[in-house]
């Protein structure tokens, strides 16, 4: 509740001074409104259990009432408002669904004390900052370039059309991430790692590469033919997409079995600082363009492969051979 409460200031405090937030703040709020109802879901309490079947209903389910109240009540840009709305509702039914399958499971709702609150909030303080440097991340190219243009300029709109298609393929990556994340932890089982490395490495760099091909053709069918140039814009960006899957491996699936979770969580801060200045850099030499923003953004996933990579290249002599796995066992 304090995380929301700042959030809520922060939020209408940004809409005194930055006029993108005042002159679209009801569109805006009801997103922020989204926002919150996403961070109350309690995700956490079935990866603990490695209970990811009812994670993977939720999700679904929610997406998928999302893209219907869409499809039904969006009709024209004067309707646009209902896009945040249906989220709203498709992601507060997904959160009544989660907590009632917790209620069934006999999990009780305490309310903890001041020193516990404390105590968790120390320990998962940098778990913390690694969420919140993807939420930054994700953001602060749309605010810098919203700084320069409007929200609908068509730069904008390329960033975001752009950034939808590579988020459809990032996200699918999500559900594989979280069911392997319980079993390294358990079993240490980097020959399983090894093959979804090589396999599905080799599987996503040809994905890329096919959309880095028929760029051009999958903006003007996806997005529309007005954005057929946005192929040019899309490719840039795919440079990240391509590394995000190498980052999202070398984290937590493969640093927490050794004990080295810390790397894979202080990658996101750092790379979010470097994002934040190169783009404070650009604001403040009136470089600010589409091209600069894509091309500050494509380096983020980078910087988090070398960081993680190369932790986990230091430490491996800590990773468990198969036999002294199963004499853990």
């Amino acid at each position: 509740m304090i995380l929301i409460i700042v959030s809520i200031i922060c939020f209408y405090g940004s809409s005194i001074f930055i006029p993108m937030i005042k002159n679209n703040l009801l569109i805006i709020g009801l997103f922020f409104i989204d926002s919150i109802i996403k961070a109350l879901l309690p995700d956490f309490y079935f990866r603990g259990i490695e209970d990811m079947r009812t994670i993977t209903i939720r999700a679904v389910t929610a997406k998928l009432l999302c893209f219907v109240l869409v499809i039904m009540f969006v009709h024209g840009d004067s309707e646009i408002f209902l896009v945040p709305i249906s989220f709203i509702i498709g992601d507060f039914i997904a959160t009544m669904i989660t907590i009632i399958t917790m209620l069934r499971k006999g999990v009780r709702i305490l309310t903890p004390n001041i020193s516990n609150i404390y105590l968790v909030l120390s320990e998962g303080f940098l778990f913390f900052v690694s969420r919140l440097s993807v939420s930054i991340n994700n953001s602060a190219g749309s605010f810098f370039l919203g700084i320069k243009f409007s929200p609908s300029s068509i730069q904008l709109g390329i960033l975001a059309g752009i950034t939808k298609i590579t988020s459809a393929g990032e996200n699918m990556l999500s559900p594989l991430n979280d069911s392997i994340y319980p079993h390294m932890v358990k079993e240490k089982d980097y020959h399983l790692l090894k093959k979804i490395f090589i396999y599905g490495g080799l599987i996503w760099i040809v994905g890329c590469t096919i959309i880095f091909i028929g760029a051009d053709s999958i903006c003007s069918i996806l997005l529309g033919a007005k954005y057929s140039e946005a192929g040019k814009y899309l490719r840039i960006i795919l440079v990240n997409t391509l590394f995000a899957f190498f980052s999202m491996f070398l984290g937590y699936p493969s640093l927490s079995p050794i004990n080295k979770s810390l790397y894979a969580n202080i990658a996101l801060p750092i790379a979010t600082i470097i994002n934040i200045i190169l783009c404070i850099i650009l604001w403040l030499t009136h470089n600010i363009s589409l091209v600069n923003i894509l091309l500050v953004m494509s380096i983020m996933n980078i910087i988090m492969v070398i960081i993680r990579g190369g932790a986990l290249i230091k430490f491996r002599r800590l990773i468990p051979s198969k036999k002294e796995v199963k004499n853990e066992v």
